[in-house]
């Protein structure tokens, strides 16, 4: 089975980001100032929308595929349904603006009253990381073990290059209700047009369905500096969406 990733997005949200309350407000005057008001009508050039989820269940899929699980996994299938999500997320940036970070975060609710929520099994794109070189000083111990350079007496110090790892997108909430996905540096200054999220949920076979909603928060880099904002003004849709289950 291939899963194509979206070539188009069914709209089910679609909002403006706005200026994130913070710090940076009573600076800006953000209530008063025209030019303030100015500098939020260019924030909410920033557009994000959200496409209609599309959904495979996964004891299903693997049964029609003749699909032979571990033992471990089919011992979860007989307590739990688990279902892979297709989240299509689409952006539009504003002129003049270069986005510097993105998160955004899918929240998973129970339809049913007297079952538990769903929970986050799995996520894609999880943990992306870029390599950079670095010069950090070390101390060789006369306990042949290494530590942060704090107290060179009596002590060989020597400058070791290494590379350390850097997450350019990464994943939190697994195992939880919601889960987020930041974007970083290239990860996020190339987030345009449609793009897609998948995630695996698992929750009780008797749930009737489940609850999707999603939110995002941003850092936009403008001439006047680093400005945060967040999605606040509905252009159309709702940021929630259910999914009733046959």
């Amino acid at each position: 089975m291939v899963i194509k990733a979206p070539t188009h997005i069914d709209c089910i949200y679609k909002a403006k980001f706005v200026y994130d309350e913070g710090p940076i407000k009573n600076e800006l005057n953000f209530e008063k100032s025209i030019e303030a008001r100015a500098i939020q009508e260019k924030l909410e050039a920033n557009i994000m929308a959200f496409g209609k989820p599309e959904l495979w269940n996964l004891r299903k899929l693997c049964k029609n595929k003749d699909v032979k699980l571990p033992i471990e996994i089919e011992s979860l299938l007989k307590r739990y349904d688990f279902w892979l999500i297709q989240s299509k997320v689409s952006f539009m940036p504003a002129p003049n603006s270069c986005l510097l970070w993105l998160r955004i975060a899918s929240k998973i609710e129970s339809l049913s009253e007297d079952i538990e929520n769903p929970i986050f099994y799995d996520a894609y794109p999880k943990e992306i990381h870029k390599e950079r070189q670095e010069k950090r000083k070390r101390v060789l111990g006369l306990n042949l073990k290494f530590s942060e350079l704090l107290d060179a007496g009596g002590e060989y110090i020597d400058e070791i290059e290494c590379s350390r790892l850097e997450p350019v997108i990464s994943v939190a909430g697994l195992g939880e209700s919601e889960a987020f996905w930041d974007f970083r540096e290239g990860a996020s200054t190339n987030f345009k047009g449609l793009h897609a999220l998948y995630s695996i949920v698992e929750l009780p076979p008797k749930s009737e369905g489940m609850k999707i909603s999603y939110f995002a928060r941003a850092q936009v880099k403008t001439k006047l500096g680093v400005i945060p904002i967040s999605l606040k003004r509905k252009l159309d849709g709702n940021k929630t969406y259910k999914i009733v289950f046959d």
